[in-house]
């Protein structure tokens, strides 16, 4: 019993968790499939969330500017510069989808094996 003390504690606290909200997230999930992440983690979601959705808007000014420069005499090799931009385009647009998942309690930490 002591030793489940132990890792009850270890798993809590390498979450930065008490053990009773360790212990509450845990049957939320068993229950509902969702928890929401505690709020200090919620706040620092959402405002990674607002800070990678303002790096793709400039991302989508920068691929209309390099479109417009198509129409210009340019030494830009457009086709590299388009696919750099659109490669980070993409890598943007999965990681706001993985925080919005955490925002919404995708709680995909606490499945187990048998599920």
């Amino acid at each position: 019993m002591r030793e489940d003390i132990v890792q009850l504690d270890a798993a809590a606290d390498a979450r930065g968790l008490k053990r009773t909200e360790w212990l509450v997230m845990l049957l939320r999930r068993r229950l509902h499939a969702t928890s929401p992440p505690p709020r200090a983690d919620r706040v620092l979601i959402a405002q990674s969330w607002r800070e990678l959705n303002r790096i793709g808007i400039n991302l989508n000014q920068a691929v209309h500017a390099l479109h417009a420069a198509t129409m210009v005499d340019s030494r830009l090799d457009l086709e590299r510069e388009a696919a750099r931009v659109a490669s980070f385009r993409d890598e943007v647009a999965d990681q706001l989808r993985v925080l919005g998942r955490a925002l919404k309690g995708d709680m995909a930490y606490w499945d187990t094996a048998d599920e």
